[in-house]
Parts: structure tokens; sequence; C-alpha cells
């Protein structure tokens, strides 16, 4: 129990964290989506905790690679998890507010397994690599390996948004892991502008602002001369 009670403590603290990271990662700020967070925590018993629900109520799993190792598969048993699972379809965004991006933080508890981090051939079909896919749209992966972290990016101008299919997937470099020694965390994000950005729309609106009502005098003045 006392392992478990630790993972707990971790998956939670990497949820908070996962907002940092995706900003440094990007030079982006994002926020969280509301109600869009969920978690898992190593249950430290075989069999149990390898499937679940996220926040919208859409399952997750822990599944195997097939394999062999090809261009579809970097080899059998690899461990993989998904929302809603390795070849199991998708999942319906339920988001009150769009996102592009998605991170999850993965904990490990004493495998020192690592993501495979080979890049999907195509986002399109079926694959068993690290990938995510929103209403077919390729998003990019990037690993942070030091918080065991895969963020997933829109590409530019897209975002996923209530009633849209996605599914994710990652791949370990390890086999036999699940909910039994893995806990996991993740969240959808939404980019936000930067401060600096904010501070030059404020300005610009003021100064639209001022010249509206620079011009309203004019009109008042000259119609009061004629």
């Amino acid at each position: 129990m006392r392992v478990n009670k630790s993972v707990k403590l971790v998956a939670g603290t990497a949820l908070i964290a996962t907002l940092g990271l995706a900003t440094a990662a990007n030079a982006t700020s994002y926020v969280i989506v509301p109600g869009s967070g969920f978690a898992s925590v190593a249950s430290g018993i075989k069999g149990v905790g390898n499937s679940g629900t996220d926040a919208f109520g859409n399952p997750w799993n822990w599944n195997k690679t097939l394999g062999p190792a090809g261009p579809d598969s970097p080899g059998a048993g690899y461990a993989a998890w998904g929302d809603p699972g390795l070849g199991l379809g998708t999942s319906t965004y339920e988001g009150s507010t769009p996102a592009d991006l998605f991170a999850v933080s993965f904990v490990v508890d004493h495998t020192g397994a690592t993501f495979n981090q080979t890049p999907s051939p195509f986002s399109g079909g079926y694959n068993e690599f690290t990938r995510m896919t929103v209403n077919g749209v390729a998003w990019t992966p990037v690993f942070l390996d030091s918080s065991n972290e895969v963020d997933f990016y829109a590409p530019p101008g897209v975002s996923v948004t209530d009633g849209e299919t996605y599914f994710v997937n990652v791949i370990f470099n390890q086999k036999n892991l699940s909910g039994y020694n893995i806990g996991f965390s993740a969240v959808w994000l939404n980019s936000v502008p930067e401060a600096s950005t904010w501070a030059m729309m404020i300005l610009g609106i003021a100064g639209i602002g001022a010249a509206m009502r620079t011009t309203r005098r004019k009109e008042s003045t000259s119609s009061l001369s004629a």
C-alpha cells in the first residue's frame, strides 16, 4: 500500500506540472480545459487497473502491440496505453472549450520503462506507434523523458471541439506494463495569447476606441458649425 500512496501523490502532482512543461516546450501559455483531466493510480494488484474511463466517459485501455516488427509495429508484446486503446476505434471529445494540446504523464513504478519514439510512418489507418489523430489529422508528439510525459500538439490553427472524434496511442519500449505498475495523469489544454499579445490587443482596442471617440467629436462639432 505504501507504493500505491506514493504513486497516487506523484500522479496528482504530474497533472499540475503538465502546465509548466507544456508551456516550456512551446513558448505558449496553456490553460486546462475545465472538466477534462483524468488519472489512474498504479493498483499494485495483478490485472487490476488495466482499463477505465476518461473525463468524458470514454474508455481507456492498456493493450499490447501485435507485431511483428515492421512498418506498422515496433514488435509484438510492447505495452500500449490509449484512449480508447490500441486498435479500439475512436473516442469523442466533449469539452466545452476547444483544445489544441493533449498531455499525458506516466508514473513508472521501478520499471525503467521508456517511450517508443519511433515516428509513426503515417497518420491514417492502423499502426502501432505513439501517435494521436483528431478527425483524421495527426497531432505532433513531443516526448519529455525526464518526466515520462508526452504532449500532443495540434497543427497551427487546428483544435478539437465538442463532438469531434480522436484517438491517442502511447507505446513503450517494454513489455508487461499495465495499471498494475503504471499510473498516469492526462489533461486537455487550450492555448491562450501570451501576456505581451494580450497587452498589444488591449492597446489596439483602446486605440480603436479613442479614434472612434475623436471621430464622433469631430462629427458633432461639424454639425454644430453647420
